[in-house]
């Protein structure tokens, strides 16, 4: 009885599965539609799940007045071409010292400030700058004189007051390093004298040493005619040089004084010595003291009374 049992179950559970198959495979024929409810809505095809492919976005327009940004390099602000004029000052000697502001950026640097600051001062001298368009420059120029000898720093500063936004900013300072001296000693020469055809005297004189300082005397030159070791007729002193050319180093003054003989009566004089003096009151100090005049002897003049 129980083996009968036992079979009828296994018949039954053959047949529940042929009749669930044959269901499936109709099942499985079919072929589904699609609809558009609902973008998140699935196919099914059997076991198998397939996603809807997404939408595609459209890209949205540019609005008409949309204008695309230019992107500029910033402002760049840099000391270019320092100089130092002379190059080799002395305590006499006014300096000019001159250095370009270079915007080398290419947008405009606003307005701002430079300056130019000499050896220990606190502050530099302010030279206010209008804008300046990238690959422009602006001069900057102070003027100095340094009456004390010495090693200085002259430095030349683009924005001082660091008002502009700049793609670098730390190349707003450039230096130059300079020397002041005390001047070389002025060296006054006579370096030629003769007599011309008509019996002057023709002199050179000229300064071969360093600058002479304003504050001294100028009257420099001087002649005389000596007769037997002794002054003869008149002395000429202080014979004018205008526009002092002994002042200046190389400096040179060329003149011509004929001989004058006795001031009173006839004479009649063979032996007669011209000297040209420079610095004859010896008040200038000269490197060289020992070259300040120079003697030429004249030719006989004749009376103008004849005999």
């Amino acid at each position: 009885m129980k083996h009968f049992i036992k079979v009828v179950f296994i018949l039954m559970a053959v047949l529940f599965w042929t009749i669930g198959s044959g269901v499936q495979s109709f099942a499985g024929s079919q072929t589904p539609t699609a609809t558009a409810a609902s973008t998140d809505q699935k196919l099914i095809t059997g076991d198998a799940k397939v996603k809807k492919p997404p939408a595609i976005k459209s890209t949205p327009r540019l609005k008409s007045d949309h204008k695309p940004v230019l992107s500029l390099r910033p402002p760049d602000l840099t000391i270019k071409m320092m100089k130092i004029v002379p190059a080799n000052p002395t305590t006499l000697d006014t300096i000019r010292f001159s250095a370009f502001v270079v915007n080398a950026g290419i947008a405009t640097a606003p307005a701002s400030k430079a300056g130019i600051k000499i050896g220990g001062e606190t502050y530099p001298v302010i030279f206010p700058k209008l804008d300046i368009p990238g690959g422009s420059s602006s001069a900057i120029v102070r003027f100095l004189k340094i009456e004390r000898p010495g090693t200085y720093w002259v430095k030349f500063i683009a924005d001082v007051n660091n008002d502009v936004s700049e793609s670098k900013e730390r190349n707003n300072i450039g230096s130059l390093k300079f020397r002041v001296v005390e001047p070389a000693l002025p060296d006054l020469a006579v370096v030629n004298i003769t007599n011309n055809s008509n019996n002057c005297l023709v002199y050179t004189i000229k300064n071969l040493g360093g600058p002479i300082p304003s504050s001294v005397n100028r009257n420099f030159i001087g002649i005389r005619f000596i007769k037997n070791g002794g002054e003869y007729g008149i002395t000429n002193l202080n014979i004018a040089d205008p526009n002092c050319n002994l002042c200046q180093p190389n400096g040179t003054v060329t003149g011509t004084q004929c001989h004058i003989g006795s001031t009173t009566g006839p004479w009649f004089d063979y032996n007669i010595t011209a000297k040209v003096e420079v610095d004859y009151t010896n008040k200038l100090e000269e490197s060289d003291e020992s070259n300040n005049s120079m003697e030429e002897h004249t030719l006989a003049q004749t009376s103008p009374y004849g005999g």
